[in-house]
């Protein structure tokens, strides 16, 4: 069987962005030293979650809804642009979800404890 790899450096323009999705399990590890270890100093490397199914696939011992995407920009560039998001387009809501499947017993993996001791 033959081995192909890509070489990133040699692909990406001073200009292009590096996008990677990849779940919890091999974020850092396998993704993020790759990265740093290909790409070196030259390169901001952000992670930002990306919510995907926000009602929960059943695990185990917890319920995924996301996954992570790490950007990898040029240090000093400014590609991605701008947001401002109003103040009268944010919709808050309380900690539990509603609708469908959002009770303590539909999804009994998707409820954590928020521990209160000496009001802290």
């Amino acid at each position: 069987m033959k081995k192909t790899s890509l070489n990133c450096k040699r692909v990406l323009t001073p200009n292009d962005v590096l996008i990677c999705a990849i779940d919890e399990n091999e974020l850092h590890h396998a993704l993020g030293l790759l990265l740093e270890s290909t790409l070196g100093s030259f390169y901001e490397y952000h992670c930002i979650s990306i919510v995907h199914n926000p009602s929960g696939i059943q695990g185990k011992n917890f319920s995924c809804t996301n996954e992570y995407a790490i950007y990898v920009i040029p240090i000093g560039n400014k590609i991605v642009g701008n947001r401002k998001i109003d103040d009268n387009d944010v919709e808050w809501s309380n900690l539990r979800n509603w609708g469908d499947e959002s009770k303590r017993t539909d999804a009994k993996n998707c409820f954590y404890p928020i521990l209160v001791k000496d009001e802290k």
